[in-house]
């Protein structure tokens, strides 16, 4: 799954320390449990962590001040292809 934005809570603090994520987006996550969520917007918030079977990405590149600061993530994704 990819947004603009991450859900509350995770990878959303600003600097000066507050969750800026989406407590709507942190609902449909939850009931939809995908195998990634990528997303960016809280610059500060930048990294990878695991939650349960969801890996989280917050893929900002740059900081705060819209400079280049951080490094890409580089996803693989294994497509299960169907039987006819």
């Amino acid at each position: 799954m990819i947004t603009h934005g991450p859900p509350y809570g995770i990878l959303d603090k600003t600097y000066n320390n507050v969750n800026a994520g989406c407590k709507g987006l942190l609902k449909f996550v939850q009931k939809m449990k995908p195998k990634v969520h990528i997303f960016g917007h809280i610059h500060e918030g930048y990294g990878d962590v695991k939650i349960g079977d969801t890996h989280f990405y917050n893929a900002s590149y740059v900081n705060l001040g819209y400079n280049p600061a951080n490094k890409p993530f580089l996803i693989k994704v294994q497509v299960k292809k169907k039987k006819l």
